[in-house]
C-alpha cells in the first residue's frame, strides 16, 4: 500500500514529499523525501522506523553491521527515544529529479525488505 503527500517547503526552503508504504512486517513506513533547492541533492528520511527495546550496544553493533553491508542506506539511533531511523543521501538529476528520488525509494525499501535486513530488525525490537 502506497500513499504520498506533498508537504510543502519546510524551514530549509527544501520541498518535502511524505511517502508511506506498509506491508506484513511494517505497520508503515514513512519516508519524508527532501528536495534542496539550494543544491543538486535529494536526501530521504524514514525516522522512527522501529522503537527498540534491546541494549544500546546490541543495537549500535547491529545498526553498524547493516551500515557496513548496505553502503548508500544508513541506519542511525536516537538514544534519547530508542527509535531507529532509516536514511539515503543523493545526487539530483537536474533532468530527472522524479526518477532519481524513485529509485532512491526503491533502493531503500528493498534493503528494508532483504531477509537479513528484516531478522537484524526485528532483533532490536
Amino acid at each position: 500500500d502506497l500513499k504520498y503527500s506533498y508537504k510543502g517547503i519546510d524551514d530549509d526552503t527544501d520541498e518535502n514529499i511524505r511517502v508511506s508504504f506498509s506491508d506484513d512486517d511494517y505497520d508503515s513506513i514513512v519516508l519524508n523525501v527532501f528536495f534542496s533547492k539550494d543544491s543538486d541533492a535529494v536526501y530521504i528520511r524514514g525516522w522512527n522506523l522501529l522503537t527498540a527495546s534491546a541494549g544500546t550496544n546490541y543495537v549500535l553493533s547491529t545498526l553498524n553491521q547493516l551500515n557496513h553491508q548496505y553502503k548508500y542506506v544508513k541506519f542511525t539511533f536516537d538514544e534519547s527515544d530508542n527509535t531507529v531511523y532509516v536514511q539515503m543521501d543523493g545526487y539530483l538529476s537536474p533532468d530527472h529529479p522524479g526518477d532519481v528520488a524513485y529509485r532512491m525509494m526503491n533502493a531503500i525499501l528493498g534493503v528494508l525488505d532483504a531477509d537479513d535486513c528484516r531478522q537484524a530488525l526485528k532483533s532490536l525490537i
